[in-house]
């Protein structure tokens, strides 16, 4: 690509800022659709007959997700471990540097959730039921019980079982994708072929659910709508006080995890923490009017070069990372996922093995991001499904303040990338000669 097609691709993705965004709009307007419609019907009312219809739809747009979400899952994980371009010695560094960013955005989500006692919704689950709110009855999860069930007694039962297969579902992928990269590099060896047509199956597969879910995701303000109509009616404006309380816990979670970027850069980078903001600055503030990772790519791959980074650096960072480093996703799966676990039992930690199956599965799902708009809903429902939770809170509501939301996340996202870009190159300057 030439230099006046590169300037041509910025200009349009520059073009494209968050106020373009007709999906934004259009969940904004349900929302305040739905607003109304709860005062005008009148929360606490036992008169819900009035939206039955619309929770419906709702609910089957949620399920359709759901339906197109595992099986998303499983293809992304296994085309993963056997597309993915990276040599065997590069491999244990990158993984490494990816695993701490992301494990730490987890865990400062979930410290930052804590510390400021942000109360959760103590849940209504939200479906098509008449009647008043249905308070959410959530189990305990024993980790040792977890671990034991991550192996299923045959090989469809992970795909027949819905919610109750997924985390066995995930281990299977996991199995497939590595065995099937240990067999594509060894018929690379012998000049052989063959593994192509797995590979090209596994990649016409997923692109066929992506472009389903497309369809899908045009019907999401549809649901919110319904979903958050019900949920008025159901319990009144009071669930939304720890939505105020949400908002202000992720965004200083995402200081946080800023802060702990300029920490492994002066710990662990020749590139100085001052220099990385300002040479920085242009792609984070186009992360932030944009909230795509996607459409900063050549801004980020200008501003690494600009910090004298190395090629490989620079392609990782602005190219391979933004797939796969999702440190803000990451931080947001997790307190969106604590928003909904009844206060007494995470107040005192009692339900650690809950918690620890969210950290690790949102590591997990922050990988599991695709090129379509809120594509990110399959990492979600895989976090919420093996946490126990119900999906349908969530899309009534934080999906209505998420775009807000995604502007932050993003430019975490993208300063994760660079971070560890930066992170690769170790405390010593590469020679100029």
């Amino acid at each position: 690509m030439n230099q006046k097609q590169n300037h041509l691709q910025l200009d349009n993705k520059k073009s494209r800022q968050w106020w373009e965004n007709p999906m934004m709009w259009q969940i904004i307007i349900a929302s305040v659709l739905a607003v109304i419609v709860g005062i005008l019907i009148g929360p606490g009312s036992n008169n819900q007959n009035s939206i039955k219809y619309l929770i419906i739809p709702a609910d089957l747009v949620i399920n359709a997700l759901k339906v197109l979400a595992y099986p998303l899952v499983f293809l992304i994980l296994i085309h993963t471990f056997v597309s993915t371009k990276i040599e065997a010695k590069q491999i244990r560094k990158i993984v490494t540097q990816l695993l701490i960013n992301t494990a730490v955005a987890s865990l400062i989500g979930l410290l930052v959730f804590k510390l400021l006692h942000v109360q959760s919704i103590e849940g209504i689950r939200i479906s098509s039921g008449f009647g008043q709110a249905e308070p959410v009855s959530v189990e305990k999860i024993e980790f040792v019980t977890f671990m034991k069930s991550l192996i299923p007694t045959s090989i469809l039962k992970p795909i027949t079982e819905g919610d109750k297969g997924i985390k066995s579902m995930i281990v299977v992928a996991i199995s497939f994708g590595v065995a099937l990269r240990a067999i594509k590099e060894e018929q690379k060896s012998q000049n052989k072929t063959d593994y192509l047509f797995v590979e090209q199956i596994i990649e016409t597969l997923k692109k066929a659910i992506i472009y389903i879910l497309k369809w899908v995701v045009n019907l999401l303000p549809l649901a919110i709508f319904g979903l958050l109509a019900k949920a008025i009616v159901s319990s009144g404006f009071g669930l939304f006080k720890s939505l105020g309380w949400f908002i202000i816990a992720t965004v200083i979670a995402f200081f946080l995890q800023f802060c702990y970027y300029l920490i492994r850069l002066k710990l662990h980078s020749w590139v100085k923490p001052g220099d990385f903001v300002v040479k920085g600055r242009e792609a984070f503030t186009t992360a932030f009017f944009t909230a795509s990772g996607i459409a900063t790519i050549p801004i980020t791959n200008q501003a690494l070069k600009s910090m004298s980074l190395r090629d490989d650096s620079v392609n990782f960072g602005s190219s391979l990372f933004v797939h796969f480093n999702k440190d803000g996703t990451a931080l947001t799966l997790v307190m969106s996922a604590l928003l909904f676990i009844p206060t007494s039992q995470t107040g005192n930690l009692s339900d650690f093995g809950r918690i620890l199956i969210i950290v690790l599965a949102s590591i997990l799902a922050s990988t599991i991001a695709v090129g379509v708009p809120n594509g990110g809903m399959a990492g979600l429902i895989l976090v919420f499904a093996l946490a126990g939770l119900d999906v349908n809170s969530f899309f009534a509501l934080v999906l209505p303040i998420d775009w807000f939301i995604d502007m932050f996340r993003t430019v975490i996202n993208v300063m994760g990338n660079m971070t560890t870009a930066a992170l690769l190159e170790g405390k010593r300057k590469p020679s100029t000669t």
